[in-house]
């Protein structure tokens, strides 16, 4: 376990992870060498602990038109997310749900970028993922 511990701590050595607002992380951080990971509440589910609607999952898209830096975003697998994130990559994945009543329960996700995943990032994911 403590082998473990330091894996993670050196891996993540260097890394900042925000929780505030993404906005105004994005619009402090973003450069052409950014690289950002979002995981917003899912569409339409409840139970999170900060209020987040469908005005806020429709400027999470639309200021992410505009980052110069790599993005990758979780979704929960969605009509809505599946048709307004189109225009970028998008990979269905198989998870657990950590969430309310669903939880331990095998839930599809999404995982979104605005660049290209190698092969071997893919092969690296802890679940099955397929391009969608």
């Amino acid at each position: 376990m403590q082998a473990d511990v330091e894996r993670i701590r050196e891996r993540l050595e260097g890394v900042l992870i925000e929780h505030r607002d993404f906005g105004q992380v994005l619009a402090q951080f973003d450069g052409a060498d950014s690289c950002f990971f979002l995981d917003p509440p899912y569409v339409e589910t409840t139970g999170y602990a900060v209020p987040f609607g469908m005005d806020d999952h429709e400027r999470l898209r639309d200021l992410l038109r505009t980052v110069k830096g790599k993005w990758l975003l979780s979704y929960g697998d969605h009509p809505w997310v599946r048709d307004n994130y189109k225009p970028w990559r998008v990979h269905e994945v198989t998870g657990m749900s950590f969430v309310s009543a669903k939880a331990n329960t095998p839930m599809p996700h999404l995982l979104i970028t605005n660049y290209r995943l190698t092969k071997a990032q893919l092969a690296a994911a802890p679940r099955e993922v397929v391009p969608a």
